[in-house]
């Protein structure tokens, strides 16, 4: 007649389960060093059948401790009552895998070993074939960035012989050009200079992950300043008011960081609402190891949907007429911080403004 399993004979059907089922090898020995049970991984990693091994000790399968000092080294365990070592272990077909073995003996009945063992053989393979994979994507990225950078390098040249003849021959010949080919001629020269702005931010977007000027420490306050008496004919321009609370100095890449608090706030001043004056604000948290750095204005916002969107290259959410620019400089961005081992992220709504959030360590290693 069947009897309802009492709550310990649950729990240890759970425990076997999960025992049988785990990843690493499991089994259990006497004093002596034979096997009383093992699990599949245990199987899968010797080779042997769990009939065999259960036929079989640990002198059988250990590679780095000779036979005859197998009982010492089990007498020593045993006195340990618990260790984590690693060790080599004999496979059925002859290999050697290594391993490391966590030992534990019964804290009742003292008459047994309970043993993890895990693969370090399979997990070091494992980590060198993704280390090889991340050497490969470096590689990459690295050929990538430098494609790029001499694709926009050497278009420079052809792009500025098609500026200079097409802005000559608008000085010489325009007059005697009919409309419409006064018509293509202008349209010939606005493409010229929207290729060179795009050319030139692709130069700068493969330079911030490429170069690799020194990191010293820079006093962000000086150099925000600077920053802002470049934009100032915008500034004015606009009426803009940009406050400034008071930064931290931290270790970075002078340029970069210029480079960054250029395209921020430079971004805040172009996306203007155009009914009120542009309003910025620049603050920041700092913390023992990192400092967060807002930018903050009030200008048309965006849709938190597309938070991930704006900072990829060529990424526009207004079209070219209502906005103008490449679509670039938040990915520059998003690059020099990376670099700086750094995150970025916004937040913004639709008519409300936006907020970019940096956040930088205060030193590098």
């Amino acid at each position: 007649m069947y009897e309802e399993s009492s709550d310990d004979s649950r729990s240890g059907h759970r425990f076997e389960l999960v025992v049988q089922n785990a990843l690493d090898g499991v089994w259990v020995s006497d004093l002596a060093g034979r096997f009383l049970d093992v699990n599949d991984a245990a199987c899968r990693t010797l080779g042997y059948t769990r009939d065999e091994l259960l036929s079989m000790s640990a002198a059988d399968i250990e590679a780095a401790i000779p036979p005859d000092e197998m009982p010492l080294a089990l007498q020593r365990l045993a006195d340990a009552g618990t260790a984590v070592f690693e060790t080599q272990h004999r496979c059925k077909n002859g290999s050697i895998v290594e391993m490391e073995l966590s030992c534990t003996l019964d804290p009742v009945t003292r008459d047994r070993f309970y043993v993890f063992g895990r693969n370090l053989t399979l997990h070091r393979r494992q980590e060198a074939q993704l280390r090889r994979t991340l050497l490969e994507l470096q590689r990459s990225n690295r050929d990538l960035e430098q494609f790029a950078y001499v694709a926009s390098h050497d278009l420079q040249e052809p792009l500025r012989k098609i500026q200079a003849f097409s802005d000559l021959l608008a000085g010489t010949c325009g007059d005697e050009l009919g409309h419409e080919a006064r018509d293509y001629l202008s349209r010939l020269q606005s493409a010229a200079a929207r290729m060179g702005a795009l050319v030139d931010d692709l130069l700068l977007l493969s330079r911030a992950a490429a170069e690799s000027r020194p990191f010293v420490e820079v006093d962000l306050n000086d150099l925000l300043a600077e920053v802002i008496q470049d934009l100032e004919p915008r500034i004015a321009e606009q009426d803009a008011t940009v406050r400034v609370a008071t930064l931290p100095a931290i270790v970075a890449d002078p340029a970069q960081m210029r480079r960054l608090f250029l395209n921020l706030v430079g971004n805040a001043l172009k996306f203007k609402k155009p009914w009120c004056n542009v309003e910025v604000d620049v603050a920041a948290r700092v913390f023992d190891a990192s400092v967060e750095i807002s930018v903050a204005d009030n200008g048309i916002g965006f849709d938190s949907d597309h938070e991930r969107l704006i900072f990829e290259p060529f990424q526009r959410l207004h079209s070219r007429a209502e906005y103008g620019g490449t679509g670039v400089g938040l990915a520059i961005v998003r690059r020099i911080v990376e670099r700086h081992g750094g995150v970025v992220s916004a937040r913004g709504r639709p008519g409300a403004g936006a907020t970019f959030l940096v956040e930088l360590p205060r030193s590098q290693p």
